[in-house]
């Protein structure tokens, strides 16, 4: 990740700093041709943090991440403690956004300022901190490399990084997977700087119902969200268990995902939201069809509108919730907390 001097020195890709991504990445696609289906993320200490941030963050930019030395939150992290800058920076609270981005993460044992046990926590988890998620407990792709030899700086000054290139050489970006996990934490936005992190792939508008922090932790909200249009169901995963010696001795876990079974190909959503007051979803980049019957299974802690955007019938029905507005291009419906199954009829 770049790290330009342009709004202040090393923020952590924060407020200005990561205006300045963005600002650099317009000025590279202005001058060269980008393929944006193959972005990766990388870099090195607070670059790593950099790839955690940006790609829980920004997760529909990106098809891979690989982190060298990486902090979960800004500065020092020792679970289960807040990293030095305070909760609002753990990427670790909103990890499930990065369910389409496998990574690499290398790091010290020893290391003297990323301590071993937020990366451990980050990777493959620690069951005395419920309140922290990892790639493992997830079922996410994720390949953790553990150096017990060497402090912070050991891997930049020996700069060799072997497994990089096969790891990135088929880097896709999936723009529209047919599960979309995202959560939004508003302790992240800068409006100052016209940064709001409300939306990924075709899911958007995301509004929290209450903001207040809930057991110390800033307030988020969730949406899981799964098309049955395309007939595949979730994979499984399979243990990963390595060894090697170069740059130095280490030790890798991590897991992989198997093949995706088949299921019936459906005209069905089913969609299970937490805190949310708003969310709107793009259903034809989810692969539902709105001119054919539509069934949503909807599940929310907290009543809620859900605005369904799309080619529909002004004269459709629907049951199961309120119809609060229905045009040419959107459904909007009030729904209660619970269990739903909402049906759309043209």
């Amino acid at each position: 990740m770049p790290t330009p001097l342009g709004r202040g020195p090393g923020n952590w890709y924060d407020l200005g700093a990561e205006v300045d991504v963005f600002e650099i990445w317009a000025d590279i696609a202005r001058n060269f041709n980008i393929d944006a289906n193959r972005t990766a993320t990388t870099g090195y200490s607070m670059g790593g943090y950099a790839s955690y941030r940006l790609g829980v963050l920004y997760p529909d930019l990106f098809g891979k991440a690989f982190t060298q030395v990486g902090p979960p939150g800004e500065g020092l992290w020792v679970p289960p403690n807040a990293p030095t800058e305070g909760f609002g920076t753990l990427t670790n609270l909103i990890l499930g956004n990065v369910r389409h981005i496998p990574f690499l993460n290398l790091n010290m044992v020893m290391d003297e300022l990323v301590p071993y046990p937020g990366p451990q926590t980050q990777n493959i988890g620690d069951p005395r901190f419920a309140q922290f998620t990892s790639f493992q407990q997830l079922g996410y792709r994720y390949r953790f490399q553990t150096y017990p030899q060497g402090e912070h700086f050991a891997l930049f000054l020996l700069d060799n990084y072997p497994m990089a290139a096969p790891f990135l050489a088929d880097v896709q970006v999936d723009h529209n997977p047919y599960p979309v996990t995202y959560s939004v934490m508003p302790i992240e936005d800068e409006p100052e700087f016209g940064l709001r992190h409300d939306h990924a792939y075709w899911v958007s508008d995301l509004v929290l119902a209450d903001e207040s922090e809930r057991g110390g932790l800033p307030a988020k909200g969730s949406v899981d969200a799964f098309s049955h249009a395309c007939g595949m169901g979730m994979p499984g995963v399979e243990p990963i268990f390595d060894a090697g010696a170069i740059p130095l001795p280490y030790a890798e876990v991590g897991q992989s995902w198997t093949a995706i079974p088949g299921i019936p190909a459906e005209n069905r959503l089913t969609l299970d939201l937490v805190n949310l007051a708003t969310t709107t979803l793009d259903l034809p980049r989810s692969g539902l069809d709105t001119n054919a019957l539509l069934t949503i299974n909807l599940t929310s802690d907290v009543p809620g509108e859900l605005t369904l955007t799309g080619q529909f019938n002004p004269n459709s029905r629907v049951q199961g919730a309120q119809a609060r507005e229905i045009t040419n291009s959107r459904v909007v419906l009030a729904y209660v907390a619970g269990e739903s199954e909402i049906v759309i009829t043209p």
